[in-house]
């Protein structure tokens, strides 16, 4: 695919047209591809990240080759967009990194975020989807929460209940999607009943 910013992972820029095996190790579990930036967990739970100025400041230096982001081992989920991921880590913590990380959760964040920052501090999250400017995110007692901006997440929110300062908003009860798809100006969802649901941008 296109490789401007180094999101390939092989060290250049050069655009690739036929699949490129990014290192030589088998030692990875879990990927997720954005925009610019794609990410990796690997089977020891290191995160690691390359592409548009994964570990620069504002647009400092891109990452050519995967870069470790955190010094932690724990990381089990991720899920990327345009310039943003989100990240879950074993102990039911959430957390966010990249460009758009402050749109997205405005409480505490800084601008362009370099490294991964905690949203909150629950730790009874259970998984969460990454939008270009938005997060959806479930906790383990089944409640559906949202943070961001686009009419693909606002649509959803009642308010502002979180209690732990970090600018979650929970989703009225009785949505329970079987599954669903987040971008900036749509989201999409599936219901258990098979229906299948949008909205956001005309």
């Amino acid at each position: 695919g296109q490789n401007r910013y180094g999101q390939i992972g092989d060290g250049t820029t050069n655009n690739y047209f036929v699949p490129f095996q990014v290192t030589t190790n088998r030692e990875w579990k879990v990927i997720a591809a954005g925009f610019f930036n794609s990410y990796a967990i690997a089977r020891d739970g290191t995160i690691w990240g390359w592409g548009l100025c994964g570990s620069g400041v504002g647009r400092g230096p891109d990452d050519r080759v995967p870069v470790r982001l955190d010094p932690g081992s724990n990381w089990v989920a991720i899920s990327s967009s345009d310039y943003q991921m989100v990240a879950l880590r074993g102990d039911g913590s959430l957390w966010i990194h990249g460009q758009n990380a402050s749109v997205t959760v405005p409480t505490g964040t800084v601008a362009r975020t370099t490294r991964l920052f905690q949203i909150g501090s629950a730790t009874n999250w259970a998984a969460a989807w990454a939008g270009q400017s938005g997060v959806m995110a479930r906790k383990q007692d089944g409640s559906w929460w949202v943070s961001g901006r686009g009419p693909a997440v606002e649509y959803l929110a009642e308010g502002p209940v979180s209690g732990d300062g970090s600018g979650m908003r929970r989703v009225a009860d009785g949505f329970d999607p079987l599954a669903l798809g987040v971008g900036f100006g749509t989201a999409v969802v599936l219901t258990r009943d098979g229906a299948m649901w949008s909205a956001g941008l005309r």
